[in-house]
């Protein structure tokens, strides 16, 4: 069982809700969302998430929240 760290998205806002660790063997379909909510694999190329961030799926990245941000 290999494990692999994803993330639950709210869909409204794209904010970061919650960090899971979940087998990576299983198919997305499997892993069941709360309603309103989708989930990222954390992968290199995405980066890592930060609670207060939220996700770009256009760049397929998490984003630091402003204040986290480098001016």
């Amino acid at each position: 069982m290999a494990e692999a760290r994803y993330t639950i998205v709210e869909t409204s806002t794209n904010l970061l809700v919650n960090i899971i660790i979940w087998d990576d063997s299983l198919d997305e379909s499997e892993m069941s969302p709360y309603p309103g909510t989708y989930i990222v694999k954390i992968t290199e190329s995405t980066g890592e998430p930060t609670m207060a961030g939220t996700y770009d799926k256009d760049t397929g990245k998490f984003v630091l929240p402003k204040f986290l941000q480098e001016e």
